[in-house]
């Protein structure tokens, strides 16, 4: 695999690569230090050529990669690629397109929930790949000839496993399903890192106004924190902190330390805390309208639970007659939100056709599910067992 740390060369390598119909991507990054990603290297594959971008040794070799990632005829492929769009749109403001998740493929083809690459590559292609570099340090320079060879086996392989999985995909007639899984996945709002949205982040303990005023403003403070220093939130203040300045019956610093609610946990510097007692107390002060509460929160608490449990057994049951991955059908939060009468996406689109169809007609008790030959399946409910 060739290492490009020269601008032009990096110009020529893009401009060939858009050539292509598609092209392989991946990053290595590290963060455990930083509340930004520090992208290390970007590996590049065609069909008949391997390399890697270097931003460490030169920043400029990412200029031209802007321009093959936002070029609409050559589907950039890669696999789990949450993070690597995060990078990108943190990079260039833009989120990649048109883009093709292997990950999201093989879920839609049976291969279960969030198959592993390795593990993909190995059952559909018969090759291993090298995972011996996967905490290494992508930082040092000059990398190592065992980073290189496992950077470049991250990518290699993907082009031939983006043609076995849509030939597949083709043939089942399931484009269209990867195509709405990639609009979502790509949503440039997903990226956008707001401060305000930060409380989203912890676990609601309760539901009272003062508690939620100060959690909301805490983990607002506290993202702006992290990424005026570019830290990690945690290295501002753990979240338990949050939870016990806005469990706190008087808002002092000295009292919350005195109260034992912090014994055994990093507590950070008593600076911090008065500032963080400041805060919640400016919060109380404002009281600004509170963010809506996603429903979803509770309504797995709010179902009935045999109901839920018949939903989870018909999904089970559809997806396995589909051979696709239950969770990509709905997670267990959308079905007690249907449960609830509630507008989810299983009630659209090809979900509706496989799941929500049989979805409605078992809560309005018109089918039920039973085990038969071998399996769960929905089956009808007869007129005489409706009226018991």
């Amino acid at each position: 695999m060739d290492i490009i740390r020269c601008p032009r060369l990096a110009r020529q390598t893009c401009r060939k690569m858009a050539e292509s119909p598609f092209v392989a991507l991946d990053t290595e990054f590290i963060r455990d230090r930083s509340y930004w990603a520090k992208l290390c290297l970007v590996q590049m594959a065609s069909p008949d050529y391997v390399c890697a971008l270097d931003p460490i040794a030169e920043p400029e070799v990412l200029a031209p990669l802007e321009d093959l990632l936002q070029d609409e005829t050559t589907v950039k492929i890669l696999h789990g690629c949450k993070q690597d769009l995060e990078i990108f749109f943190n990079l260039f403001g833009r989120v990649p397109r048109p883009v093709c998740d292997t990950q999201v493929v093989a879920m839609a083809l049976g291969y279960g929930d969030q198959p592993g690459y390795g593990l993909l590559v190995k059952q559909i292609l018969g090759k291993d790949v090298c995972k011996n570099e996967r905490f290494t340090d992508w930082a040092q320079r000059p990398l190592s000839a065992a980073q290189v060879r496992y950077a470049e086996s991250d990518v290699r392989p993907l082009c031939s496993l983006y043609l076995k999985l849509t030939d597949k995909l083709d043939r089942l007639r399931r484009r269209s399903w990867i195509e709405d899984e990639m609009a979502t996945l790509c949503d440039p709002d997903n990226f956008v890192c707001r401060p305000e949205d930060a409380w989203k982040r912890l676990t609601l303990r309760r539901r009272d106004p003062r508690y939620l005023f100060i959690v909301v403003a805490l983990a607002r403070w506290r993202e702006e924190q992290a990424q005026l220093r570019d830290i990690p939130r945690q290295h501002v203040c753990d979240d338990h902190i949050i939870q016990a300045v806005a469990r706190a019956p008087n808002l002092s610093a000295d009292l919350i330390l005195g109260g034992g609610r912090m014994k055994s946990r990093r507590v950070p510097g008593g600076e911090v805390l008065e500032e963080m007692v400041e805060v919640a107390k400016r919060a109380l002060r404002e009281e600004r309208p509170l963010p809506e509460i996603p429903k979803s929160d509770s309504s797995r608490h709010e179902v009935a639970p045999d109901l839920l449990s018949l939903l989870k057994a018909l999904l089970k049951a559809r997806a396995q007659s589909y051979n696709v991955a239950p969770r990509m059908i709905a997670t267990v939060d959308e079905l007690a939100v249907f449960a609830l009468g509630r507008e989810t996406r299983v009630l659209s689109g090809w979900r509706y056709d496989i799941f929500g169809h049989d979805a409605l007609a078992l809560r309005n008790g018109k089918i039920g599910v039973a085990w038969r030959n071998g399996g769960m399946e929905a089956v009808p409910v007869t007129a005489k067992a409706s009226e018991k």
